[in-house]
């Protein structure tokens, strides 16, 4: 047994679990006995079992299943070893992850309706999340982001903070044209918009009277991007959609806006510092794995291979 170099640090953050690749059980079938007991290796006395080699040799094969099964096999050991590194020096730290905070971190990847019933994929998560704090732990006292920095992210992503123009309305909609003409005649003879909105329009938003929340072109359905044409205070034509027919009475217009740097600083720090960490996570797993104790069983590695 020697200890193995290994490479940068990945975060799985999606690990597909599927069953039964007969690429994976032919490669691990060599291994005799209860094959997802057995150890591949150890990580300061930690095992790394056939069972997690072969997790990940499923999930590698069905992401790329021309790739070369050996060099997979060597490649994702390596990986699990890199990751168990990271884990270990976690528990070290002391943290913990919370069912809650892997509730959080699946929602926000799959939405809120994803239910996660595969107990291998929730301990992924928890792994990653684990690995991920560490990381921050130990590096973000060392970054340095100077104000030099800031203004150049922010001006190469300035289009991402810009917001174009937007416009708020209210408005009418009903089944049929003529309906809407007289409408629209008692409109400009005076009488309330938000009024006649609530006891005639079948749109959602009639009970607030018609209003709509500020909104750019292309947010909403084409019909809208008409209403940008209409000055503020002013009322619409008849507008047909395959809603309905529409009057529109526009409010407000916001002209486009480009933040100041001031503005959006705290997100700019959090992106910027995001792209240190990930530039200083790799050296950080190497330092820690050339003071771990990591043994691989090459006669199991090599059989395995074959």
């Amino acid at each position: 047994m020697r200890e193995r170099d290994g490479h940068g640090l990945d975060r799985r953050g999606l690990l597909g679990m599927a069953a039964g690749v007969a690429w994976a059980l032919a490669l691990l079938a060599a291994c005799g006995g209860p094959a997802d007991g057995a150890h591949v290796a150890e990580v300061d006395g930690r095992p790394i079992r056939v069972a997690e080699l072969r997790r990940m040799l499923e999930a590698r094969h069905e992401a790329d299943p021309e790739a070369s099964p050996g060099d997979v096999l060597t490649e994702e050991l390596d990986r699990l070893v890199n990751e168990r590194v990271a884990q270990n020096r976690a528990e070290e730290l002391g943290i913990q992850i919370s069912d809650s905070d892997v509730e959080n971190w699946i929602r926000m990847i799959h939405g809120d309706d994803f239910v996660a019933t595969d107990t291998a994929y929730r301990e992924e998560v928890r792994r990653q999340i684990q690995i991920e704090r560490a990381a921050i732990q130990e590096l973000a006292p060392t970054l340095r982001i100077p104000e030099s920095a800031l203004a150049d992210f922010f001006e190469a992503h300035k289009g991402e903070y810009s917001q174009p123009e937007r416009i708020q309305l209210r408005q009418i909609v009903v089944e049929d044209r003529e309906r809407a003409t007289k409408l629209l005649e008692r409109l400009r003879a005076g009488e309330n918009f938000e009024v006649l909105a609530r006891d005639n329009s079948q749109a959602p938003e009639a009970v607030n009277g018609g209003l709509i929340p500020p909104f750019a072109r292309g947010e909403l359905p084409e019909i809208f991007d008409q209403a940008f044409g209409i000055a503020p205070g002013q009322l619409s034509d008849v507008f047909e959609s395959p809603h309905g027919y529409h009057i529109f009475l526009v409010i407000e217009k916001y002209p486009p806006q480009t933040p100041e740097l001031a503005e959006v600083r705290e997100e700019l720090m959090a992106r910027v510092a995001q792209d240190q960490l990930a530039e200083l996570r790799p050296q950080w797993l190497r330092d820690l794995r050339r003071s771990a104790q990591i043994q691989v069983h090459e006669r199991l590695l090599e059989s395995l291979k074959r």
